[in-house]
């Protein structure tokens, strides 16, 4: 049932081969995981070939349901939670929500803000500090951003780590700003506003206070102490849930797409 799942996901209209695109096959079940031999060019792959899942020794049943976790809503998982769950190793489970985590990231970096854009600066610092850190660390620069529709209803939501050097007396500068309008607003929008600091965040772009907020509350509560290596793949995942809601898409539907290479629907 598993196979058959990402099957699906990866091949929504049927099999196509990914050599030559041919839509028949012949099936090969003397392995784990059935192989599909194109009858046209003889090539032979899996519905995991070329996905996050390829090569993996762990049971498609225990990524599933490490996808499932990480798509329910407001909640995520952390690796020892994932580890404790499905019966595997700290090392295993951290490896496969690194994974998800890429594919959700891939994802999210290739789309873009559209409509009537708002974006603002708010900081981001880890919850729990020992003393030393406290005084040492300083509020790591995130953008949060928000897209809105003809009716005034929220769209998209996308946070993104600031570059140190588009930053200055805690101030978003204005090369920063058009680089991230290059990169993640779409060329049709609508309109786009800014809001080159955290003060003006608050005053003018109110809309982005509660997807920061919530983002803030999540990250420090189920990861206790996220550094800053991984934290740009963590937003991504809570926007991601964000978004999944806000079109009214199964976040776990999309999750299995997503892992296997296939596109979600608009």
């Amino acid at each position: 049932d598993c196979v058959n799942l990402l099957f699906q996901a990866r091949w929504p209209n049927g099999f196509s081969c990914p050599c030559c695109g041919h839509t028949q096959a012949c099936t090969v079940t003397t392995r784990r995981l059935p192989l599909y031999e194109c009858r046209r060019c003889a090539r032979q792959t899996s519905p995991t070939a070329g996905t996050i899942l390829e090569k993996t020794r762990t049971p498609i049943a225990k990524w599933l349901y490490a996808m499932y976790l990480v798509s329910l809503p407001d909640h995520g998982v952390n690796a020892v939670e994932l580890a404790a769950r499905i019966s595997v190793t700290y090392k295993t489970a951290f490896a496969m929500l690194r994974k998800i985590r890429l594919a959700i990231s891939a994802f999210a970096d290739a789309e873009r803000l559209s409509g009537h854009v708002q974006a603002g600066l708010t900081p981001f610092q880890r919850l729990y500090l020992t003393a030393r850190e406290l005084s040492e660390e300083h509020p790591r620069p995130v953008v949060t951003s928000l897209s809105v529709d003809e009716r005034g209803q929220p769209h998209q939501v996308k946070m993104v780590l600031l570059p140190p050097g588009h930053l200055e007396h805690r101030c978003w500068l204005p090369i920063g700003q058009r680089e991230f309008k290059d990169r993640f607003v779409s060329p049709d929008t609508a309109s786009v506003s800014f809001a080159f600091s955290s003060l003006l965040t608050h005053r003018h772009c109110k809309s982005l206070i509660p997807y920061h907020k919530a983002a803030y509350r999540w990250l420090n509560d189920t990861f206790r102490g996220l550094g800053i290596r991984y934290l740009q793949s963590y937003l991504d995942e809570f926007v991601y849930r964000v978004n999944c809601r806000l079109r009214g898409h199964s976040a776990f539907d999309s999750l299995i797409r997503l892992s296997v290479g296939a596109s979600l629907p608009a």
